[in-house]
Order: structure tokens, then C-alpha cells, then sequence
């Protein structure tokens, strides 16, 4: 009862199973498709000469940039609840996008400076070679922070609609 009153639960017809299982595989699919990804990119590595070598300076490199990625991971709920219309959409993606940037700008400071190349050495008892290959690695990984952004923002709107079937 309780649950009732507070969530407002009973306001609406209520579902069935399919209705709800048509709504979750694919965003099952997905979440197994992103994990999935990073199988394949250790499998990469893996055949690279010295794989032990590149796949501990990737996953260096990927705890990185994991800090500035995260900051997406409540995205589609904000695109879920906050988007409304096409005005609030339009503030959205600016609001975005000024994240993203700040999140850029960080990350340069990191990439790019004898301070954020010190901080990384510091934090991570990096030798001048392998700071390179994270460097390299982070470089690589600076269109991510949009793709990243825009596909979470895009997967809220999706889930907003009822299209999780869009999102696969």
C-alpha cells in the first residue's frame, strides 16, 4: 500500500509479461554487446607483440579515461525524465556538450602538460615509455567522450518512447 501511494503505483493499466520482457531484452542485448567489445579489444591486444605489455598500458589507459566516461552514466535517465519537448532537447544537448567540454578540457590538461603527464606518473608509477602508450592511448580514446555521450543521451529519448528495440 505504501508502494502504492508513494510511487503512484495503479494509476495506469497494468502490463503483462511480454510487454515487459519486450521492453528489457534489448537493453540486455546491449549491455552484453558492451561487454562483449571489450573481449574483442583484449583479443586484439592479445596478438600485438608483447600483448601483456600493451593490454596493461590499455587497461591504464581505459581506468583513465573511465573517470571522464562515467560522467555519462546517468545521461539517459536525465534524457529520460528532463526531455520533454523540443526546447528541453535543445537545452540538453548544449548542457551536454558543455560537459563534454569541460570533460575534454581535463583530459587534454592530462594528455597534453608536464603537470598532467606528472600527475599520471605519480598516480600510476608510470616510466617515461609506458606514459607515452597511455598518452597514446587517451588520444585515441577523446572521440569516445562524444559518441559515448550522445549514444546514452539517445538510448534516454529511446527509452523515454518505448523503443528499446531501436537501441540494439
Amino acid at each position: 500500500l505504501y508502494c502504492y501511494r508513494v510511487f503512484n503505483l495503479g494509476a495506469s493499466q497494468p502490463k503483462n509479461f511480454g510487454f515487459y520482457w519486450k521492453f528489457y531484452w534489448p537493453l540486455t542485448f546491449m549491455g552484453l554487446t558492451l561487454v562483449l567489445g571489450r573481449q574483442f579489444q583484449n583479443g586484439f591486444l592479445a596478438h600485438v607483440p608483447n600483448p601483456v605489455f600493451e593490454i596493461a598500458v590499455f587497461a591504464i589507459a581505459s581506468s583513465i579515461f573511465g573517470i571522464f566516461s562515467e560522467g555519462f552514466a546517468f545521461v539517459p535517465q536525465m534524457a529520460n525524465v528532463m526531455v520533454n519537448g523540443n526546447q528541453d532537447f535543445k537545452v540538453a544537448k548544449r548542457f551536454l556538450l558543455l560537459v563534454i567540454s569541460v570533460e575534454l578540457l581535463f583530459l587534454m590538461l592530462l594528455i597534453f602538460t608536464p603537470s598532467g603527464n606528472q600527475l599520471l606518473i605519480w598516480c600510476f608509477a608510470l616510466s617515461e615509455e609506458i606514459l607515452q602508450k597511455v598518452c597514446y592511448y587517451l588520444m585515441a580514446m577523446i572521440p569516445l567522450l562524444f559518441s559515448q555521450c550522445f549514444y546514452q543521451f539517445y538510448t534516454g529519448l529511446l527509452i523515454q518512447r518505448k523503443k528499446t528495440g531501436y537501441v540494439t
